[in-house]
């Protein structure tokens, strides 16, 4: 694992008995850190980088923090539950019988342990910070060595963290500031030149950065978990994947089959709409994920309207189907945006969904605009298309 270092470069010092002065000595017509202006410490992981706030199960992958069993064989096994599952023990029993499978307390005794996308996220952020390589703090501590802004206890000082210091480790950059600057540079005018040329090769350091999130782990009880989790030798199975298992053998919904389905869930009779949603619930929600979700996104208020909302299925579809949940409206272009960001961070994009949003979203909010109800302006369907960085996240249908 890749240690995260804070490096915290505060060049006042403020003593509550004595008027402020600096971290550096500025006698003989120079003005130089002192070894107190530094503070190197060990603040969590490293993991990577993304692209937006939240991490999706496609950027997972790429961190490598462990290995994914794909040939999963459950028979005669025992298998060891993390945390926050979308894996409702009613279906595990099905597993029991299926495969003479069990459930085990103990995960070093556990043939397979079982995870779950939410159970890593919880224990990883994103932040703005950028991260930097051991070359670039050797580097930053050169340029301060080469504009002669290091004393002599400073150099050993900057000698002693980068013997500190592990060479795959990442460290921040963080200076502190302080109200009573501006006065100490009127009196102090070398000061002035040493913080802005710190300063400056920090916003040059940021700007340089690419425009992405690292994904870091901060709490002491998340890296305890998170080390457990990964130095395991145990094989690794995701709990969708096992969800997968045990829905094989149940139907698949058909994408022709979603105009009907939503036809009976906007239907007037409670007794269509609970029998629609049963459907939903008892399907193979995997081979059915751009039809399901697509009813779940877009026809959640009309769903929560059934007699069995809170029965045993469709609380187990409804946990599946988490990310897709709230009233989406379909007069704003953000319920279009969302809905497919949300399946590409699930990495169930396909073309129908592409093409099932691309209509839904020309009849609600183009048609009037550009479309056979327009006025003056006309622009057809097809030239409506989603941009191409999200066409490669689509899936390719066999």
């Amino acid at each position: 694992m890749i240690k995260r270092y804070k490096l915290i470069l505060d060049i006042i010092n403020k003593d509550d008995n004595v008027a402020c002065t600096t971290s550096i000595n500025d006698e003989f017509n120079k003005c130089q850190l002192l070894d107190s202006a530094f503070t190197l410490k060990e603040s969590g992981l490293y993991i990577g980088t993304v692209e937006g706030y939240d991490i999706s199960k496609k950027e997972l992958s790429n961190f490598c923090l462990f290995n994914i069993e794909e040939n999963i064989d459950l028979k005669d096994k025992s298998i060891y539950r993390f945390p926050n599952l979308d894996l409702p023990r009613q279906k595990v029993d099905l597993l029991k019988d299926k495969f003479n499978m069990k459930v085990i307390r103990n995960p070093d005794k556990a043939d397979l342990h079982v995870v779950s996308v939410k159970t890593i996220k919880q224990l990883l952020e994103t932040s703005w910070t950028s991260h930097h390589n051991f070359k670039e703090f050797y580097d930053f501590l050169v340029f301060l060595k080469n504009k002669n802004l290091l004393s002599e206890k400073g150099r050993q000082k900057a000698i002693d963290m980068l013997a500190e210091l592990p060479r795959d480790a990442r460290v921040s950059f963080t200076k502190n500031y302080h109200g009573y600057e501006s006065t100490i540079s009127i009196h102090k005018p070398l000061f002035l030149d040493a913080n802005n040329l710190i300063d400056k090769y920090f916003q040059d350091l940021r700007d340089k950065s690419p425009t992405l999130r690292d994904v870091i782990i901060k709490d002491p009880s998340d890296i305890k978990v998170f080390h457990e989790l990964v130095n395991s030798n145990t094989n690794k199975v995701y709990d969708t994947d096992i969800c997968d298992i045990i829905d094989a053998d149940l139907a698949v919904l058909e994408t022709h089959q979603l105009d009907d389905i939503t036809k009976m869930i906007h239907s007037s009779n409670k007794e269509d709409r609970t029998l629609a949603l049963e459907m939903l619930a008892n399907c193979n929600i995997n081979k059915s994920f751009d039809v399901a979700s697509a009813i779940f996104y877009w026809e959640y208020d009309w769903l929560k309207d059934t007699n069995n909302w809170n029965s045993v299925n469709v609380r187990s579809f409804r946990i599946r189907m988490k990310d897709f949940e709230g009233s989406s409206s379909t007069a704003t272009i953000y319920s279009y945006n969302n809905y497919i960001q949300q399946l590409i961070k699930c990495d169930k994009l396909t073309k129908f969904a592409v093409d099932y949003t691309r209509k839904k979203l020309y009849i609600n909010i183009l048609g009037s605009l550009v479309g056979k109800e327009a006025d003056v302006f006309k622009v057809d369907l097809e030239s409506l298309q989603v941009k191409k960085e999200i066409n490669e996240n689509m899936k390719i249908e066999c």
